[in-house]
C-alpha cells in the first residue's frame, strides 16, 4: 500500500495497516462508551434541573406572599399608591405560582398532599392582607396591632414550614441524582480513558514517520517562508502601532511637505473643524492660521524649512472651517527624509484652559469687588440706621417749623440707603430694562425647559393664581432667577422629588417691613419655589445670599446663584425670601414690584380691611412658634386685637399649657418645631383633652406644597408666613366662629 503526497512516496508495511485497524476499533468503542455516558449525565441533568425548578417555584411563592403583605404596610404609611402595585402584582401572580408547582410536582404524591394543605393557609393569608388594607384606608397604621402582627406572622410560618418540606425533599432528591450521575461517570472515564490513550499513541507513531519524512523535505522551504512572513508581520505590526498611537494621542499631529499637508491623525482633524483627517490632505499648513498672527507663524515655518531644527511652544490662534476661534499651544520640529525637507506639528487646544482662567480671574474680581462693596455697605449702612431710625423717631415730635428740614435729612439719608443698594447691584454686574411681566405666561413658558433640564426624577406641578398682577421687572433676569432656582431645588433633591412653582398677588405692609430689612410696603407680585428636599437649617440660610458662598462641593457650583437672584430682587425694588426647615424642604419667594398701567394714578392705595374688623373678645390663644421674633410679633399683634394670648417656644413648654387648667380657645401652632413634637401631634394630642379646642397652624411653606406633602388633613385651617396684621386678624377670627 502507498500513499501519494506532494514531496514523494511513502510505501506503509502490513503491520502499520492493522495497528491503524486497532486503533479505529479502539476509538469507535471509547466513542460508545462516552455516547452512554452522556446519555446517563443528560438525564441525571434533567432530573436536577428539575428539582432546581421546584425549589425555584416554592422560593417565588414565598417572595410573593412576603410582598402582599409589605406593599400594604408601605401603602399605609406613606399613602403612596405605587405600594398598592407591589401587592397587586402579588396577588394576581400567586395563582399562576401554585398551578405551576403542582405541574412540577404532578407525578409526586407527597408533594401534592403538601400543596393541597398549603392552599387554604394562603387564602387565609391574602384575606387577612385584604381586611388590613381596607380597614387601614380608613385608619391609617394604627391597623397594625400586635395582634394582626402575630396573627399574619403565624399564617407566614405556617407557609414557610410546608415549603420547608417541600424544599429540604427536594435538595435531597437533586443530591441523591448527582451522586448517582458521578458514580456512573466514574465507572465508565477510566475505559473511555484508556481507549482513547492507546488509540492516540498508535496514532502519533503512524503518522510521527510521515511527518518526518515530509517535514525534512519542506522545513527548508517553510524556514525561509516563516522569516518573511515575520518579518513581514514586525513592519505591519510596528506600522499599526504607530497609526494607534498617533490616532489616540490627544493632541492634533500632522505632516506638511513644502506647505502642504502630506499627513494628518483624527485630533487634527477635530481642531480645523474638518470631518475626517483625509480631508486636510493638500492642503496648505498656513490655512488656518488666524490673520493676525500669520506673520509669526510664516517666519516659525521659514525657520523649520531651512534646515533640521525644532522650535519652542508658543501659543498661536487657528481659525477652523466652521469659522470658530480656538487657542492651541502648537510645538514644531523638522526632519529629512528620502532627501526632503519635512515639517511636524503638534497642537494642544488650549481655549477651555485660556477661558476657565478668564473666568477665574473675573470671578476672582468679582470677589474684590463684592468683598470691598459689602465692606462699604456694612459701615454705610450701620451709619444710616442710626441716622434714618433718629430722623424718623424725631420727624413726628419736632415742631412744625423743623418737620420739614428733618424730612429733607431723611431723604436724603433714604438716597444713601438707595446708593449703598446700587453699589452692591453693581458688584452683581446687572443690566436691567423693566417691562411688565404676566409671571403666569413666563412660568408656563418655561415649563417645557424646566423638565428637560431638571430631568425625569424631578415632578414639577405649576401652581398660576389667578388675577394676578403684572410685576414691573426684566422678563430675562425673571426667567434667569427661575431657573436658578429650579436647578438649586433640583440639586437639594439627588434621588428625585417633586418642584412647585406658584404665584400669587401679595401686600407687604409696614409691619412685615419693620422685620425685613429694605423691603418697601407695597404690593408685590410672588413667585415661589418650592422643593422638597432636604432643607437648610438656619446658620446656612444666613449666609445664603453672601457672594460665593455655596455648600456644594468643589467644581458643582460658583456661589453666585443666589446672590445674584437677590442683588436682581432688591435692584428691581422687589424682595427674596428664604424659607425652609430641615427635613422637610425649602421654599424661595421672589417678591417683584406690581406694575401700575400709565392710566393708574401712582400712589393711589388700595383699599385695606381694617383689622379691627376682626378683633377679639377676650378669647384665649396659646401661640406655639420656636422663633422669637416671629412669636413676639403675633403675641403683640394678637393683644393689640383684644385677645388674651399665652405663648409657649416649644411642644413641651406647649403641652404642659395645656394639661393645665387654663382656659385655651385656640391653638395657634407652627407646623414642624425642634424636638420630638411636630405641631400636628401636639394639636392631636390636645384635641384628646380639650375636644373644643380649635387649631390654626402656620408655617414658612407655601400652603400647596404643606398640603401635597400631607403634613394636614383636609379642612385643617393654615395660615402662610409671612401674614400681615389684618390676615392674622381675619383668619383667627374665622377659625374661632367657626
Amino acid at each position: 500500500m502507498t500513499v501519494q503526497v506532494s514531496t514523494g512516496i511513502i510505501r506503509w508495511p502490513v503491520g502499520r495497516i492493522a495497528s491503524l485497524g486497532v486503533a479505529l476499533l479502539l476509538i469507535l468503542g471509547a466513542g460508545l462508551l462516552s455516547y452512554e455516558s452522556q446519555r446517563g449525565l443528560v438525564s441525571a441533568d434533567r432530573a436536577a434541573d428539575h428539582s432546581r425548578e421546584v425549589l425555584y417555584q416554592t422560593e417565588r411563592l414565598l417572595s410573593l406572599l412576603k410582598d402582599t403583605g409589605a406593599g400594604i404596610r408601605i401603602y399605609l404609611s406613606t399613602r403612596d399608591d405605587s405600594a398598592l402595585e407591589l401587592n397587586d402584582a402579588a396577588v394576581a401572580a400567586l395563582p399562576q405560582a401554585m398551578a405551576d408547582l403542582r405541574r412540577l410536582t404532578a407525578d409526586d404524591a407527597a408533594h401534592q398532599r403538601r400543596l393541597a394543605a398549603l392552599q387554604p393557609i394562603i387564602d387565609e393569608r391574602l384575606a387577612w392582607a385584604d381586611r388590613l388594607l381596607q380597614a387601614g384606608r380608613q385608619q391609617g397604621e394604627a391597623v397594625f396591632t400586635p395582634a394582626e402582627v402575630q396573627h399574619g406572622r403565624d399564617l407566614l410560618d405556617r407557609i414557610r414550614a410546608i415549603a420547608a418540606e417541600i424544599i429540604v425533599e427536594e435538595t435531597q432528591r437533586g443530591q441523591v441524582r448527582s451522586e448517582a450521575a458521578r458514580r456512573q461517570a466514574e465507572i465508565v472515564v477510566v475505559p473511555l480513558l484508556a481507549g482513547m490513550l492507546v488509540s492516540i499513541t498508535l496514532i502519533v507513531l503512524l503518522f510521527a514517520r510521515m511527518h518526518r519524512e515530509i517535514g525534512r523535505r519542506g522545513r527548508a522551504e517553510a524556514q525561509l517562508e516563516q522569516r518573511v512572513q515575520e518579518r513581514t508581520g514586525q513592519l505591519a505590526a510596528s506600522e499599526d502601532r504607530y497609526r494607534s498611537l498617533i490616532e489616540l494621542m490627544q493632541e492634533a499631529i500632522w505632516i506638511h511637505q513644502d506647505g502642504k499637508v502630506v499627513f494628518a491623525n483624527r485630533a487634527a482633524a477635530h481642531l480645523f473643524g474638518a470631518a475626517r483627517a483625509e480631508d486636510l490632505i493638500g492642503r496648505s499648513s498656513r490655512a488656518w492660521v488666524h490673520p493676525d498672527d500669520r506673520v509669526r507663524a510664516a517666519a516659525r515655518t521659514d525657520q523649520l524649512y531651512a534646515g533640521p531644527v525644532s522650535v519652542p511652544v508658543v501659543e498661536m490662534r487657528l481659525l477652523r472651517d466652521d469659522g470658530k476661534v480656538r487657542t492651541v499651544a502648537i510645538h514644531a520640529v523638522s526632519f529629512r527624509q528620502d532627501g526632503k525637507m519635512l515639517v511636524m506639528a503638534s497642537a494642544r487646544d488650549v481655549t477651555a484652559q485660556r477661558e476657565a482662567e478668564a473666568q477665574l480671574h473675573q470671578a476672582q474680581k468679582m470677589e474684590s469687588v463684592g468683598q470691598l462693596t459689602g465692606g462699604v455697605a456694612h459701615d454705610f449702612n450701620n451709619l444710616l440706621t442710626v441716622v434714618i431710625g433718629s430722623l424718623d423717631a424725631a420727624v413726628d415730635r419736632a415742631p412744625a417749623e423743623l418737620r420739614a428740614l428733618i424730612e429733607g435729612a431723611l431723604r436724603a439719608a433714604e438716597r444713601g440707603a438707595t446708593l449703598v443698594r446700587q453699589m452692591l447691584a453693581f458688584s452683581r454686574r446687572q443690566t436691567l430694562i423693566p417691562e411688565a411681566v404676566d409671571l403666569n405666561d413666563l412660568t408656563g413658558g418655561m415649563a417645557d425647559l424646566l423638565k428637560r433640564t431638571l430631568g425625569e426624577h424631578i415632578a414639577i406641578e405649576l401652581k398660576p393664581a389667578p388675577g394676578l398682577w403684572p410685576a414691573l421687572a426684566d422678563k430675562g433676569q425673571v426667567e434667569s432667577a427661575l431657573l436658578n432656582l429650579a436647578i438649586n431645588a433640583r440639586d437639594a433633591m439627588p434621588e428625585g422629588g417633586k418642584l412647585i412653582i406658584e404665584t400669587g398677588n401679595h401686600q407687604l405692609d409696614a409691619d412685615y417691613a419693620a422685620h425685613n430689612a429694605e423691603v418697601t410696603p407695597g404690593d408685590y407680585a410672588m413667585l415661589a419655589v418650592t422643593d422638597t428636599g432636604a432643607g437648610m437649617p438656619p446658620e446656612i440660610i444666613e449666609r445664603a445670599f453672601e457672594p460665593f458662598f455655596t455648600t456644594k462641593g468643589i467644581g458643582k457650583g460658583s456661589g453666585l446663584g443666589l446672590s445674584m437672584i437677590y442683588g436682581f430682587a432688591k435692584q428691581s425694588g422687589g424682595h427674596l425670601k428664604i424659607y425652609s426647615e430641615v427635613g422637610h424642604g425649602t421654599t424661595v419667594r421672589l417678591y417683584l414690584p406690581r406694575h401700575r398701567a400709565p392710566s393708574v394714578a401712582e400712589g393711589a392705595a388700595a383699599p385695606a380691611t381694617a383689622a379691627e374688623h376682626h378683633a377679639g373678645g377676650g378669647e384665649a390663644v396659646l401661640v406655639v412658634e420656636d422663633d422669637p421674633l416671629v412669636r413676639n410679633f403675633v403675641v403683640q399683634q394678637l393683644r393689640a386685637l383684644g385677645y388674651a394670648v399665652l405663648e409657649a417656644a416649644d411642644g413641651p413648654q406647649a403641652r404642659a399649657r395645656l394639661e393645665s387648667d387654663t382656659p385655651i380657645d385656640l391653638l395657634l401652632t407652627d407646623v414642624v418645631m425642634p424636638g420630638n413634637i411636630t405641631g400636628r401631634e401636639l394639636a392631636e394630642g390636645a384635641r384628646q383633652r380639650r375636644p373644643a379646642l380649635k387649631t390654626l397652624y402656620t408655617s414658612g411653606y407655601t400652603e400647596n406644597s404643606i398640603v401635597h406633602q400631607g403634613k394636614l388633613d383636609r379642612g385643617v385651617h393654615f395660615l402662610s408666613k409671612p401674614f400681615r396684621r389684618q390676615e392674622l386678624a381675619r383668619k383667627v377670627r374665622d377659625v374661632l366662629d367657626g
